[in-house]
């Protein structure tokens, strides 16, 4: 008998951490007590199920469901065995899948469930048992339609939850949104990443050791733990869990600050901490992976996390490199392959989802101070351009080239902003965001989907972002801030947006993150060439919970004396300062026109300043928002609600109703041919007015 891939890992040993089970084909009775209807509901925190339940990647006759069986009493040590039941009826009178399983010790007391043979486009309910009658809270959660369905796609957009999740209410105003009725039920959750802050770890449960032998891995795995089951104790995110199939891939505070493949910030690799940070992702963050189906025709590249099979060490510095920027250290490839993520879902016939992992295999961006030298000496701390915030595009450029800058002939020296020195970059292979294996996967994703609607889940903005604060203040420059984006990839974003032009493909989207601020904006093969040669367009939603960006634009340029570009107060009727998110006037019409807007107060005199080369891609920029995208699509469209809410602490005794939407603006993009350029134009505003849609 032919053994399958997944038997093939498990016969190897690699094998790690879910079971697979087939629902029954026809209801039968329970053995256990019958629940209440309508308990499903009401948010519970049950003693042995703290971090609730979650279900993950929707297929049309498959989902996957998650738990943490804690022992009672916290008694860490023997696994907690563990009831699953699964029923179209939230009573559980009857059932289409019981069956006993093991919560284990060494995943931290985590379940993954993959529960097939189930029917399409169906709502299920689901719940866990321990000892017959303690039960976790009931989840709900549904199957995809059938790939040859076409019915609309409804799809909610969140990124970057710091702790607390729930301190400005994104997921609550979302939930009572659902509950009222106000747009249609939503498919599925889209997180497309900063899931977590890798910092704030919880601390109401004792430690539980891990002992591999590798104390760097064993203290980070148990950090990492702590802080997902801190998160997953959240009331708001554990309620959108129970409620909603989530699907999810990760950015890069699921393992540290601007983190790619096992390096940080700064350059240093640490191995057994990317390892650490992906078991634990795995363990806490549903997702179907070895079981992932794929586009047709084309193989699935997603596998669940596998124990390597060799001790990862740590290495103060990277060592090997290949072409493609890959640092292909034993170690270093130990701790990335230990888990793939990028995959694709189906949505009916309407939507195909692609999600790309823009972190383990990209290389660093084009920032100066991390060329290859500099990352093999151990000294990428060191930026070329002491002070410098903003990058002139066609520096960026040069270093993202490499060595194949300039036709293979590099120049010898980069200048920005005035300032000349050696080019870090001349002897470097070109930057990546995606590694070549995964992007020869990606380009298949797209050009072999049949959907209507090809939607890439992108961690980060591909959009560009100019800023030019040296127009009012020469000394602070202009140019691009977020290398860490596809602007420090200007090389790769290019190769891609002129591919989907090549290849005639149309109707394709991108929903992204990251940027702690909502945008609606198109995407070019050049920002610098041709700002208007639109390829696809893109809707970036803001933070659930992290900082708004115009209090970071503010910091970043109150050094020149102009913070008030990014942010200044104005009083409010009652005398209290309102905040003014002047970066939306910045980044949509120019710093000059923000500096009038600032002088005066009058938008319309604003306008008139305005400066049209600025961003002329961008349709919609808020820096002052928390709260969440919702995308509709539809054969001939797609909706795009984009829904700030209020920026102070929700409680009952704030809000008793729940926190109140601040302000939603809808945009549209209808369906395009191969050779026309997509377009991005509001279809409405409702409450606070920003200025970003001016």
């Amino acid at each position: 008998m032919k053994l399958s891939r997944r038997d093939l890992l498990k016969k190897a040993g690699f094998f790690s951490g879910y079971t697979v089970l087939s629902a029954a084909s026809a209801p039968f009775l329970s053995q256990f007590a019958a629940a209440q209807p309508g308990l499903f509901t009401f948010p519970r925190v049950e003693p042995q199920f703290p971090q609730g339940v979650g279900s993950a990647d929707p297929q049309p006759n498959a989902v996957l469901v998650w738990t943490r069986a804690i022992p009672a009493g916290l008694r860490y040590g023997p696994d907690q065995p563990v009831v699953l039941q699964v029923s179209q009826d939230e009573t559980f009178a009857s059932v289409l899948l019981e069956r006993s399983l093991t919560a284990q010790a060494e995943n931290d007391y985590t379940l993954r469930v993959v529960v097939k043979d189930l029917h399409p486009d169906t709502t299920y309910y689901y719940r866990f048992l321990i000892d017959g009658n303690t039960s976790s809270r009931i989840g709900r959660t549904w199957t995809a339609p059938p790939r040859d369905a076409s019915r609309p796609a409804h799809i909610m957009l969140a990124s970057c939850q710091s702790f607390p999740i729930k301190k400005y209410g994104a997921y609550r105003n979302f939930l009572l949104s659902q509950e009222r009725g106000d747009m249609p039920r939503v498919d599925f959750i889209l997180h497309v990443g900063d899931y977590i802050y890798e910092g704030t770890p919880d601390e109401s449960e004792p430690l539980i050791a891990h002992e591999s032998g590798n104390q760097e891995f064993d203290n980070r795995i148990a950090h990492y733990r702590r802080v997902y089951r801190g998160y997953l104790q959240d009331p708001d995110l554990q309620e959108a869990r129970a409620l909603y199939p989530f699907v999810v891939v990760w950015d890069d505070h699921e393992f540290t600050n601007d983190g790619w493949q096992s390096g940080n910030v700064r350059g240093a690799p640490n191995q057994p901490r990317r390892l650490a940070a992906t078991r634990a992702f795995f363990e806490f963050v549903p997702q179907i992976l070895d079981e992932s189906l794929s586009i047709e025709g084309m193989e699935n590249m997603a596998h669940d996390y596998r124990e390597p099979g060799q001790p990862v060490n740590r290495t103060r510095r990277f060592d090997q490199v290949d072409d493609n920027f890959l640092f292909t250290d034993p170690d270093n490839l130990a701790a990335l392959n230990a888990m793939t993520i990028y995959r694709t879902i189906s949505w009916g016939s309407l939507v195909d989802l692609i999600i790309p992992d823009l972190r383990s295999y990209r290389s660093p961006g084009a920032n100066p101070g991390m060329s290859l030298a500099a990352l093999l000496e151990g000294t990428a701390s060191a930026a070329a351009f002491e002070g410098a915030s903003l990058y002139e595009g066609s520096m960026l450029r040069t270093l993202a080239e490499g060595r194949e800058a300039n036709g293979g002939n590099p120049p010898e020296t980069v200048t920005n902003h005035g300032v000349t020195v050696a080019n870090p970059r001349r002897n470097d292979p070109p930057v990546t965001m995606l590694g070549a294996e995964q992007k020869n996967w990606y380009k298949q994703c797209l050009t072999q989907s049949k959907a209507r609607w090809k939607v890439i889940a992108n961690a980060v903005p591909m959009a560009g972002f100019y800023l030019n604060p040296g127009d009012v203040v020469p000394e602070a420059g202009n140019g691009y801030k977020w290398t860490d984006s596809w602007d420090g990839f200007p090389n790769e974003r290019e190769e891609l947006m002129n591919f989907i032009k090549q290849q005639g493909l149309s109707n394709v989207v991108s929903l992204s993150g990251d940027r702690h601020a909502h945008y609606a904006g198109l995407v070019v093969p050049d920002y610098e060439t041709d700002a208007t040669d639109y390829v696809i367009p893109e809707f970036t939603c803001t933070a659930i919970s992290a900082f708004a960006r115009a209090g970071d634009f503010r910091n970043s340029f109150e050094a020149y004396g102009a913070g008030y570009l990014g942010q200044y107060e104005v009083p409010h009727w009652d005398g209290t300062p309102r905040r003014v998110a002047n970066g939306n006037i910045m980044m949509r019409m120019g710093a000059k026109a923000a500096e009038v807007m600032y002088r005066t107060g009058d938008l319309e005199q604003a306008r008139e300043a305005a400066d049209p080369t600025v961003n002329p891609h961008l349709r919609y920029a808020d820096n002052d928002a928390h709260g969440y995208v919702v995308a509709h699509f539809f054969d001939d469209r797609v909706d795009v609600d984009f829904v700030a809410v209020p920026q102070q602490d929700w409680g009952p005794d704030i809000y008793p109703e729940g926190p109140p939407t601040r302000r939603r603006v809808g945009f549209r993009t209808e369906v395009w041919d191969a050779g026309e350029k997509p377009e991005i134009v509001q279809t409405y505003a409702e409450g606070e007015p920003n200025w970003g849609d001016a």
